[in-house]
């Protein structure tokens, strides 16, 4: 019901739009086949990170950093480290620094007070990793957000910002104040709640880090897509969002919700974990090609899907996506309505395999016709920095009427060779993205029916030819 009032509301907007400037004389809407972005939006400080500034604090008496732990922080240091909040205007104290810096001339209305990590002077060998930790904060759903600190360096001091929720870092080695930013885009559906950590990072046994002005900003969608050309910030990273994708997508539970079937012959499907294909390695897996190191690159897991047929068969063995009236043992994944994705992998091939066949197939039954399949999909390139690993992409839209299931089934080709996959995720994308897909990958459930003699009747594409800036 709420992603019907939000796709209602924005369609009443619009028709009010097209009427002010049908009475108002201005160019209106000009319905096409073409998605653009039609919004206007300023960027929105939320603030949500409580105590960014640090200005809250518990003083520690004369030439010593406020601690900051329990001002809606947590503090995880050791003795060999001194952490708190020092004030930059205070010339009575130093903190032990050679120079004390003072705040970012880029900020606007700076304060006095910045976060400080220094090594002690007495300290020796590797310091183990330091660091602070924010209270939980929450992303609202269907948002793009910038996530901005700034930080230094001095003598041998080097840092990290991380959120682990996130799984989000930029290294902080720079010698004077620059901005750090993550660009996060929320599912669709559901918040998202995070946390930061500002490190004092390992092997670090003099310098300092400084950190300050933490803020997390509400932007638009074309900022959060231009952001990577923009210069506002000096290090950035970028995170798409990341949705529940068929269960064991990885392949770290073995072949758990997944159907081996078919096949013949010397044809057949493995989950492989690092180091079996070396207890297997003999005349017959090494004349197709297959080393321990082709794996190398899947992903941080430890396992990942092995295609192997050791010899030309009549039938290979294929995969699919467990489907199940209990949604326990159900794998289909679900496509939300009028929702926009991309279904991606990693793979790799070899020997003489024609390559990988998927298929994606609605489970409505009123859909199926719209199933399609991509053949001979290979992942051989030598300059990958995934070790000759290819990503290969589908793009989903949904259904305008009501989310919908889908099945996944892969198989390889009838030739001796072999076909590795892992690291199966789905992403929700806007329309901009969405429109770099063709029609050979692209699993359309927009309609129920296969074919309409009305054009856009969902009225979901429009371009637009002038209009003043507005607030959605």
């Amino acid at each position: 019901m709420e992603r019907n009032f939000r796709k209602t509301k924005k369609a009443l907007v619009a028709l009010a739009l097209s009427a002010t400037c049908v009475l108002s004389g201005v160019p209106m809407l000009r319905f096409s086949h073409t998605p653009v972005q039609a919004y206007y939006y300023q960027s929105v400080k939320t603030n949500i990170i409580k105590n960014g500034d640090f200005t809250t604090k518990t003083d520690r008496g004369d030439n010593f950093p406020a601690s900051l732990d329990g001002n809606s922080w947590t503090v995880s240091v050791s003795e060999n480290v001194s952490c708190g909040v020092i004030d930059t205007e205070n010339t009575s104290y130093n903190y032990g620094l050679s120079v004390k810096p003072k705040p970012s001339t880029n900020i606007t209305d700076p304060d006095k007070y910045i976060l400080m990590f220094r090594g002690a002077s007495e300290a020796t060998g590797q310091i183990s990793e330091q660091y602070v930790t924010s209270d939980s904060a929450t992303l609202e759903n269907d948002k793009f957000y910038e996530i901005s600190v700034y930080a230094m360096t001095q003598g041998t001091g080097a840092g990290t910002i991380y959120s682990p929720e996130l799984d989000m870092s930029l290294p902080v080695t720079t010698k004077e104040w620059n901005k750090y930013c993550f660009y996060v885009q929320t599912d669709s559906f559901d918040t998202k709640a995070f946390t930061l950590q500002l490190k004092f990072s390992k092997g670090t046994t003099s310098g300092a880090v400084f950190y300050d002005h933490i803020t997390v900003s509400e932007v638009a969608e074309a900022d959060y897509l231009s952001a990577v050309e923009s210069d506002s910030c000096t290090k950035k990273s970028f995170q798409r969002t990341m949705l529940s994708s068929y269960k064991n997508a990885n392949f770290e539970s073995g072949l758990n919700f997944w159907t081996v079937s078919g096949g013949n012959g010397e044809s057949d499907i493995y989950v492989n974990t690092k180091g079996y294909i070396d207890a297997q390695i003999n005349t017959v897996f090494e004349s197709t090609g297959i080393k321990s190191e082709s794996f190398d690159g899947t992903s941080s897991s430890t396992k990942s899907l092995l295609f192997i047929n050791k010899e030309d068969v009549v039938e290979s063995k294929k995969i699919s996506s467990a489907t199940d009236e209990d949604l326990a043992k159900d794998n289909s994944l679900t496509i939300y309505q009028h929702g926009l994705y991309r279904l991606s992998f990693i793979l790799k091939t070899g020997g003489n395999t024609s390559g990988l066949k998927v298929t994606l197939t609605p489970t409505n039954e009123d859909l199926s016709s719209k199933a399609i399949t991509q053949s001979e999909l290979k992942g051989t390139s030598s300059t990958d920095a995934r070790n000759g690993f290819s990503v290969v992409s589908f793009y989903i839209q949904g259904s305008s009427a009501r989310d919908e299931k889908v099945a996944l089934e892969m198989s390889i080709g009838t030739e001796k060779g072999w076909a590795v996959v892992d690291n199966i995720v789905l992403e929700a994308i806007t329309s901009t993205e969405f429109s770099k897909k063709t029609s050979t990958n692209t699993l359309d459930l927009s309609s129920m029916t296969d074919t309409s003699d009305i054009q856009n009747g969902q009225f979901n594409f429009a371009t637009i030819d002038s209009l003043s800036p507005v607030i959605l």
